[in-house]
């Protein structure tokens, strides 16, 4: 947990401060929900910290961060969040046009989106196979 949201914070700032290949006028509108996930993320670890096992409330919560994760990922990464030169220099250095790579950034875009909801539907899925086998106590 600790590392997550010494993570998230770090790069957040560096999201803040503006990095070269980040399309900042994009990015900046976005930095308030980083926040709010990391916070979400917090709340779960103390939530966990606080029951100790899975009940329905760390459940719940955990449940309301995959699904605030998923639509987040799915609206930034749908976003032109990336600055165009990191395309062009990807071209310069290597043998693809500038349309196979703006494709291959896009394609990857999805793949990410699809890996964060697959692993979300597992994560819950998984959380609910130890709830049912701990017993339904609440």
């Amino acid at each position: 947990m600790i590392v997550g949201v010494s993570f998230g914070l770090i790069f957040v700032s560096m999201m803040r401060t503006g990095l070269p290949f980040f399309n900042q006028g994009v990015v900046d509108p976005f930095i308030p929900f980083f926040y709010l996930s990391i916070a979400l993320d917090l709340i779960v670890g103390i939530t966990k910290l606080i029951y100790g096992q899975w009940r329905w409330p760390v459940i719940l919560i955990l449940a309301v961060d995959h699904l605030y994760s998923l639509l987040f990922s799915v609206f930034f990464l749908s976003s032109d969040f990336l600055n165009v030169s990191v395309a062009q220099t990807i071209v310069q250095h290597s043998e693809y046009t500038l349309a196979q790579v703006t494709q291959g950034i896009a394609t990857g875009k999805t793949v990410l989106i699809w890996l964060i909801a697959i692993g979300s539907v597992i994560d819950l899925i998984q959380v609910l196979v130890k709830k049912i086998k701990a017993g339904s106590k609440d």
